[in-house]
């Protein structure tokens, strides 16, 4: 529940009322500590819940795992590909890129994006 709660809160910073309707996030990564190639686009579809990576003809599709206000910051994290490391997205102010090993948790890489 607290899952399709932190959906709808992404649904609606994208603009829409309902979370059905909702357009995804779409934020263009300058940036890169060569996880991937920059420039590189990051969305967030809050409908399927999914973060989707697109560079340079690849494509990773994430599964959101949670949505977080963090004193007025939301996060978005998921996690998959690369040996099931977690990505956070920051949306809020500087938007962000964290990308964090799956066994410690540890930031190992740090994307900027518009």
């Amino acid at each position: 529940m607290k899952h399709l709660a932190g959906l709808i809160v992404i649904a609606a910073i994208a603009g829409a009322p309902e979370r059905a309707d909702a357009r995804p996030i779409t934020l263009s990564c300058q940036h890169s500590d060569n996880v991937y190639a920059a420039p590189y686009t990051v969305r967030i579809d809050a409908n399927n819940a999914m973060l989707v990576i697109n560079d340079d003809g690849r494509t990773d599709v994430y599964p959101i795992e949670s949505v977080k206000d963090q004193k007025g910051d939301r996060q978005v994290t998921a996690a998959g590909k690369l040996l099931d490391s977690h990505v956070t997205v920051s949306l809020s102010g500087k938007k962000q890129l964290w990308y964090a090993d799956a066994f410690t948790d540890r930031v190992f890489a740090i994307d900027y994006c518009d």
